[in-house]
């Protein structure tokens, strides 16, 4: 609250010094309405009824009463600057104050910050370590539980075979060669630990028997699908062989055909070209028109067409003549 209050009545200094510009300005108004105070003198006075050295007189009176004016401004403003540095320097140790005071207090919640942070943290790791120890709490109180049942079952063990205790005690009692229970123990020992090496050593045969049976088994295996894959193979190519030696019968047989074809055909052939001679031998005797004498096939089919086309126009001839005949006379 202090503080503030040195803050108001610092404002209140600035508000003082204002008003002391003010008075300055009020001064300086003063010397103004004196000025004009002694200027305003009628006109006919300030031309006509004074002189330049009265004249000059006056104006040095009026430089010397606003040199002295101007004189007391700066006494005064010097003495109100001396009064403002002083506020001045008053203020600024004030607010270096407050400043500090404003740091310490920072500092101060900074620190409580810290300290409330470091408290929550240290909470929560002891609620944290709480309930790990209540698990584990609870964990060994299981553990305990459990224990308790095997101690209970253990003694129940031992109540159990305290019996064989005392057969023990008896064997070792009726037999010269043993001296202790602790050697009958051991001979009961040594006999399970043969036995189980015994038992071991059965079972390896066992299992070497069962891997060399399961190998003669898969090389049996193995040779029988060998000689069926063979047979199978065997097969195919007795079908392949039987198929080509068919299909071998079929092509000669086809050979023969075209043979006999071939043949017939040549035969065919050779008639024709003889028929073909004949015709045209018998064509050139008969024709009235001279053909020129040819062994070639075509060239005698030529001349055959012509002779065939000749023949047939003289018969077309010599029928219309018959038909033009027969009506001359059925005209008649």
């Amino acid at each position: 609250m202090s503080e503030y209050g040195d803050g108001a009545s610092a404002d209140g200094g600035s508000v003082e010094g204002e008003s002391s510009y003010g008075g300055s300005n009020a001064g300086g108004g003063m010397m103004e309405s004196r000025f004009a105070k002694n200027m305003n003198l009628p006109h006919v006075f300030k031309t006509d009824h004074i002189s330049p050295a009265t004249r000059l007189l006056e104006k040095r009176r009026q430089m010397y009463e606003v040199q002295q004016e101007l004189d007391l401004q700066k006494r005064e403003f010097s003495k109100k600057e001396e009064v403002f540095k002083y506020r001045e320097e008053g203020l600024q140790r004030k607010n270096l104050e407050i400043l500090e005071s404003l740091a310490r207090f920072a500092k101060f919640l900074e620190e409580n910050a810290a300290k409330r942070n470091r408290a929550e943290k240290k909470a929560a790791e002891e609620l944290k370590l709480r309930e790990e120890k209540e698990v584990e709490i609870g964990h060994l109180k299981e553990a305990i539980k459990e224990l308790r049942g095997v101690r209970e079952e253990t003694r129940t063990t031992v109540d159990r075979n305290l019996i064989y205790s005392t057969f023990l005690l008896s064997v070792v009692n009726q037999d010269n060669s043993f001296e202790e229970t602790a050697e009958v123990i051991n001979r009961h020992n040594t006999l399970l630990a043969t036995n189980e090496d015994l038992t071991q050593l059965s079972l390896k045969f066992a299992k070497e028997q069962e891997a060399v049976r399961e190998k003669m088994g898969r090389y049996i295996k193995e040779q029988t699908d060998k000689v069926l894959n063979m047979q199978n193979q065997i097969g195919v190519l007795t079908k392949v062989a039987e198929s080509k030696e068919l299909r071998g019968q079929q092509v000669e047989g086809n050979r023969e055909a075209n043979r006999n074809t071939l043949k017939d055909r040549t035969k065919e052939y050779g008639q024709s070209l003889h028929s073909i001679e004949n015709i045209f031998f018998r064509c050139r005797s008969n024709a009235t028109v001279s053909h020129k004498l040819t062994y070639k096939p075509l060239e005698q089919l030529e001349t055959i067409h012509e002779f065939v086309s000749d023949s047939e126009h003289i018969v077309k001839l010599v029928r219309a003549s018959r038909r033009g005949q027969e009506q001359t006379v059925n005209n008649t």
